[in-house]
């Protein structure tokens, strides 16, 4: 039976699924395994928790090491359910992985992390989003609502390190700034972050 790993694209929440065949519909089903979890179908729960098909993302096939990217993806999900605390939850979720027994490839990323200031109707202020793409055309996740450039950039920071440090993937990170007066907002430790600013 094939086994396979999905997770939540908001919160990054895993799921240990099997694939088999109810015999009722003659159509193959995921079956979620998640140790204490109700026993249903993948399908069952994304309807009972009102999920798109974007909703949940595959991970990996049970045994299979996940591509740099994949885990990159799998922090931005992580990072983009929780308001505080970025370190902390980052680094549980890589504990989560090594706990299921789960391991990743450390292929050298490019991460290319793309800023703008938009007018937010519902607060009636500028904020800052960003989106982030690694080799120039996969894209890993996206946050908004900050407030300041700073809190912006402090979220950035704690991903990026997740990634290096707790993961072990090189990463070359560049800045795209959507108008370049943004750069005015940045701090000098934030600048340090990146190899490359535009």
């Amino acid at each position: 039976m094939v086994k396979a790993f999905f997770f939540e694209s908001d919160g990054g929440c895993l799921h240990r699924c099997m694939l088999v065949d109810l015999r009722n519909n003659n159509r193959p089903q995921l079956v979620m395994l998640d140790q204490g979890g109700v026993l249903m179908t993948l399908q069952d729960y994304m309807e009972m928790n009102i999920m798109e098909d974007e909703d949940m993302r595959l991970l990996c096939l049970e045994g299979e090491a996940l591509e740099s990217t994949t885990m990159a993806q799998l922090l931005g999900a992580v990072l983009l359910g929780y308001s505080a605390d970025h370190a902390k939850v980052l680094s549980e979720a890589i504990k989560n992985l090594r706990n299921r027994g789960i391991g990743w490839k450390q292929d050298k990323l490019q991460m290319e992390v793309h800023v703008r200031e938009y007018y937010e109707e519902v607060n009636h202020q500028n904020e800052y989003r960003f989106y982030i793409v690694s080799d120039h055309y996969d894209f890993v996740f996206e946050m908004d609502n900050f407030f300041t450039m700073k809190k912006l950039m402090a979220a950035v920071r704690c991903y990026f390190e997740a990634l290096e440090k707790e993961a072990g993937i090189g990463l070359r990170k560049e800045l795209q700034l959507a108008d370049p007066k943004l750069l005015n907002k940045l701090g000098e430790e934030d600048k340090k972050i990146f190899d490359l600013i535009n």
